[in-house]
């Protein structure tokens, strides 16, 4: 599968120099990144990041296969192509330092950046923005209809409760090591704020480092 990305190079960049990295993770899954202003990114860019970006299956503007591709498979598809973006132009461009390289994201982006952290510690430390921390308590508190989440996760929480705790980040919170900054709105409605502060608790009891 094909997908396509998006690198900046910091401001003043010097081939010569090496440069810490942040992968930017889009939330949706649906919309796209595009050849637009935006302005956290420039802002990475600006105090001397690069950054990677890629508009990874579950996005628009490729097709309905390609928009549908999470569907019943959130923290699969998505995960990989992201993770695979990353590394190749890890591989491609010599200027990157493996050693410091951040994560951040929104809404599905922060779900994730948690989905990640449970997998890896490669990360020196990672911003979790309006993120989905279970998909349990999302379901029964955020504005989509029932049967939006149907679609997504293939049946209701009675029907399929498994599928939606097996791909919740809460679940795997144990084997996080990153760093973390949480950032979340107390009147979102899409990820409400308990999805964010279930993220916080389970880092502290778990003695990962934590703000929020």
């Amino acid at each position: 599968m094909k997908v396509q990305g998006f690198v900046h190079k910091p401001i003043n960049f010097d081939k010569n120099k090496s440069y810490p990295l942040v992968l930017n993770i889009k939330g949706g899954p649906g919309g796209m990144w595009g050849h637009q202003w935006f302005h956290e990114n420039q802002m990475y860019a600006a105090k001397g990041y690069g950054v990677v970006y890629v508009n990874y299956r579950g996005s628009s503007g490729y097709g309905i296969a390609h928009s549908k591709a999470v569907r019943k498979d959130y923290g699969g598809a998505d995960y990989r192509d992201n993770m695979q973006f990353l590394d190749k132009v890890i591989a491609q461009n010599s200027w990157i330092n493996k050693d410091a390289l951040y994560i951040t994201g929104g809404s599905h982006g922060g779900f994730l950046t948690n989905w990640i952290t449970t997998k890896t510690n490669r990360f020196k430390a990672a911003v979790t923005q309006r993120s989905v921390s279970s998909w349990i308590s999302e379901a029964g508190t955020q504005e989509y209809t029932p049967a939006q989440m149907t679609k997504e996760f293939g049946g209701t929480l009675w029907t399929n409760f498994a599928g939606y705790w097996d791909r919740s980040p809460l679940k795997y919170a144990d084997q996080v090591s990153t760093p973390t900054l949480i950032i979340h709105s107390d009147q979102d409605m899409v990820t409400p704020i308990g999805q964010g502060q279930e993220w916080f608790y389970a880092l502290k009891a778990n003695d990962v480092p934590v703000e929020w």
